[in-house]
């Protein structure tokens, strides 16, 4: 096998490639009881055929066999750790003459079986006392450490605990100089902080000798704070190390080339525009790249304020256009302000509960893909319960499309304040910084605030900046104000533009709130009249988040930049039963019926969007992130819209009533909450609503704009239309690649869909499965997060694994631009939809 070429296998549900880039002199690779002393161009890439095993924990000590099978095979054998002091060892070969180092490339496997523990890889060169199975080397006096790499959960791309997923990682480079040549080299590999119930999987170990650096690019930035006048001049500053080759690209075109690690030059651009900077070194085995977004206009970027409330529901406010607001609470600004821009009375949270709202917004992608679709921590719920929840993530992951980190590229000062809630524990995820954010204050992975509303007795809230120096008296939602007001003064001093994700706690438990506030509600009560809402410290908490309101405007307009600023005002799901009410929907913050999503959701841009309106399209979070782009002017390539799972209302915000949905709205909850609901997905298509529950196979169909409160099931009546929305539910769920609930004896309780293997290529139907299948140059285009492994070198195959529940793995040939599928129970065979035709499988598919 050349330098460069590519080895193809399977393993379990995943296919995959590695190529090997290799360099230097021989070394010989020892594999189990034989040696390898012709490799053949100096590849040494291999997989190891045997591997001593050994887990302190129980004494014994045996071999494992570690081996590919040379055809496709549904059940392959793979090396693991599976405890806390389980190991593997190898010695994988002694070093040659002028070999000064080596890279180890690892390719992991993910199992949902288990949950992800750190792998550590150690490097040893010497001859151990015995290099039996009963003896480990690490501590043997005649080996020397060399180095150790661990591949964490924080710096890997593993984002779903589900179906099997490979990844192909590289360690850090091994220095071997300082050793004489012949001496034995051994690799260990352990879960080293793995617990009991975790394990670590990998199938295939590469070596890479003599291994270039990869490039790193230390600078990339454009001086006029990423906003130009069109036509004028950019200067862009560079400094990279270890490349040959430095490309510049602007909107896919090549503007500049150069071999100078450090400089600058200036462009030209006469609309918004995406500048890459690629770094190349044709001896590494990666090469680096980084981009910059510059936007053309008249004036800085409009800034960006995300006004997010926590449990407020539909009706939680003073007036809200119609006579459906509350008959205790006192809202005026807010009330004000939702004449100052569009109001959506059919706004939509994403989830009945908290966190995976919050991640649909900053993510712009559904619960169901992202497959973090309940509250953090979240619980065994379905103990006791008729069916088994759906399996699901925990955090945010640190790979996914974020909104913080792609305004951030666009040149804007992000920055959280209040509640995050997107990771678990101490988990990376927990904080926004590594989301993209550049300042965090309050932001951790509790779901309500750890003092309550009041510091303790130590002055501290227990969150991050607010965590010292504060009094008795001062209230968190007065104190998060004051944190975002001065971080509005900072950003407008720096002149960049800003995006503040001011994200409150409030009304969410405890219901605590300033007694001379509770107080002014307990006299409106005392007054004896009938009300819906009828709790006065609940009132006088949102009493506060409208104080906080006001004093956000009056902010923006004393520095006067409030025609210039961007403002969503939304709730992260309905409010809590019994606390409030959501009359005159259904339901509250858990359930399964309108008061638990339906939310407040208006949008404001004095002099650019329209004001005093109302639109009755329905719109949900994960609008928000495309909207945004496309309002603030980001480039076309700048991110793919295709990746998104909702869709921009741009044009519905310059022009209300004016515009449809492309797509209708789909919302997965397969869980029980602690508020009583249960698993349940809905679709809503212009007034129509329908709702599937999982645990006995239940339509509702409702008129949602006639019958808000859903008491009137419309499926018998209109059997064609529930059809057609039931059908659009199933597509987008498998789009998706939804988890779904399952009996407790392990049988999916998917809704099922009658499509045929014709209708998956087709076009339109193509799109529910794979994404956008054209990415513009002839060759398919698929969701960062799909299950699919292509060669990279000439780019020549896609192979996707397990499509939805039909257990089959779909390849397209790029040369002959056909799909190809193949079953698993009739594997090696695969069936070429083109031709029509079946053929053989083997090790050399590619070439066929």
């Amino acid at each position: 096998m050349s330098a460069g070429s590519c080895r193809f296998y399977m393993i379990l549900l995943a296919l995959f490639f590695v190529t090997s880039v290799i360099t230097g002199d021989s070394l010989s690779v020892r594999n189990g009881d034989f040696l390898i002393d012709e490799l053949g161009e100096n590849n040494i890439s291999h997989s190891v055929e045997q591997w001593y095993v050994s887990s302190v924990a129980d004494g014994n000590f045996n071999d494992f066999v570690f081996r590919h099978d040379r055809q496709f095979s549904r059940y392959a054998p793979l090396a693991s750790i599976a405890t806390l002091s389980g190991y593997l060892y190898q010695n994988i070969g002694v070093t040659g003459q002028g070999v000064d180092s080596f890279a180890v490339e690892v390719d992991l496997l993910k199992r949902s079986i288990r949950d992800w523990g750190d792998l550590r890889v150690m490097v040893f060169v010497g001859d151990p006392v015995d290099t039996g199975n009963g003896v480990d080397i690490l501590g043997d006096e005649n080996l020397e450490k060399v180095g150790s790499y661990t591949f964490s959960l924080d710096n890997t791309p593993i984002s779903s605990p589900q179906a099997d997923i490979a990844f192909a990682m590289a360690t850090g480079i091994f220095d071997l100089s300082d050793y004489k040549s012949g001496a034995s080299i051994w690799l260990r590999f352990d879960g080293s902080a793995a617990g009991s119930n975790s394990s670590v999987h990998f199938t295939n170990v590469q070596l890479h000798l003599n291994p270039h650096l990869t490039p790193k690019i230390d600078e990339f930035s454009v001086s006029q704070n990423y906003s130009v006048t069109p036509g004028s001049a950019i200067n862009v500053n560079w400094t990279v190390r270890d490349a040959e080759t430095l490309t510049f690209v602007m909107n896919d075109e090549v503007i500049h080339e150069t071999s100078m690690l450090s400089g600058s030059i200036q462009v030209v651009a006469e609309e918004s525009a995406e500048l890459t900077l690629i770094a190349e070194n044709p001896f590494a085995t990666r090469n680096a790249s980084k981009r910059v977004i510059f936007l053309t206009g008249d004036r800085l970027p409009p800034n960006i304020i995300l006004f997010h409330v926590d449990d407020m529901g539909w009706s939680d406010w003073g007036h809200n256009g119609r006579d459906t607001g509350s008959d205790l609470y006192q809202t005026p600004v807010l009330d004000t302000f939702a004449k100052s821009g569009v109001w959506f009375p059919n706004g939509y949270a994403p989830s009945p509960v908290c966190s995976p709202s919050r991640g649909a917004l900053m993510s712009g992608k559904s619960p169901a893909r992202t497959k973090l679709s309940n509250w953090i921590p979240g619980g065994a719920a379905h103990q006791g319960k008729p069916i088994r929840e759906a399996d699901w993530f925990r955090r945010l992951g640190l790979d996914e499309m974020n909104l913080a980190k792609s305004f951030n590229e666009l040149g804007y000062r992000t920055v959280h304040v209040g509640k995050w809630h997107l990771g678990e524990a101490t988990n990376a995820e927990t904080d926004p910084t590594r989301h993209g954010f550049d300042i965090n204050i309050g932001g951790t992975d509790k779901g309500n605030p750890p003092t309550g509303y009041w510091p303790d007795a130590n002055g501290s809230f227990g969150l991050p900046g607010l965590d010292q120096g504060y009094g008795q008296s001062d209230y968190l939602t007065d104190v998060l104000t004051d944190q975002a007001l001065e971080q509005i003064d900072i950003a407008v001093a720096s002149s960049n533009p800003l995006m503040l994700h001011l994200s409150h706690y409030a009304p969410h438990t405890p219901i605590q709130a300033p007694a001379v506030t509770v107080a002014k509600y307990e006299a409106i009560l005392s007054d004896g009249q009938q009300r819906i809402h009828t709790n006065p410290v609940y009132a006088a908490m949102m009493d506060h988040v409208d104080q906080s309101l006001n004093r956000v405007l009056q902010r923006l307009n004393d520095l006067d930049i409030f025609d210039n600023t961007i403002i969503f005002f939304i709730s992260d799901n309905g409010g809590l039963l019994p606390i409030t009410s959501n009359l005159p929907l259904r339901g509250g913050k858990g359930h399964e019926f309108e008061g638990a999503v339906r939310v407040p959701f208006i949008v404001s841009w004095p002099g650019t969007l329209a004001s005093e309106s109302v639109s009755d399209m329905p719109v949900v979070h994960m609008d928000i992130f495309p909207t945004l782009l496309d309002l603030v002017g980001a480039p076309a390539t700048f991110v793919d819209r295709h990746l998104f799972d909702g869709e921009t209302i741009a044009n519905e915000l310059k022009q209300p009533g004016g515009n449809k949905r492309v797509e209708p709205i789909v919302l997965h909850y397969p869980h029980y909450s602690p508020q009583g609901g249960t698993p349940h997905s809905m679709v809503r298509d212009g007034d129509l609503k329908l709702t599937y529950f999982y645990s006995d196979n239940e339509l509702f169909l409702f008129d949602v704009g006639e019958n808000p409160n859903e008491t009137v099931n419309l499926w018998n009546e209109r059997r064609e239309d529930g059809a057609r929305l039931f059908d659009h539910l199933a597509r987008r769920l498998n789009h998706f690649n939804a988890n779904f609930p399952s009996t407790h004896d392990g049988k999916s309780l998917a809704p099922s869909v009658a499509v045929s293997m014709k209708d998956v290529f087709t076009p339109g139907w193509g799109d529910l499965w794979f994404g956008n299948i054209s990415s513009g140059n002839g060759k398919p285009s698929f969701p960062v997060n799909a299950n699919y492994i292509f060669r990279g070198d000439d780019a020549n195959w896609i192979y996707l694994s397990e499509i939805s529940s039909y257990e089959n793995a779909i390849i397209f040939d790029f040369s002959g631009n056909h799909w190809i599928w193949s079953r698993y129970d009739i594997w090696p065979w695969a069936f070429n939809l083109e031709a029509e035709t079946w053929f053989q499988v083997g090790i050399n598919l590619r070439r066929h």
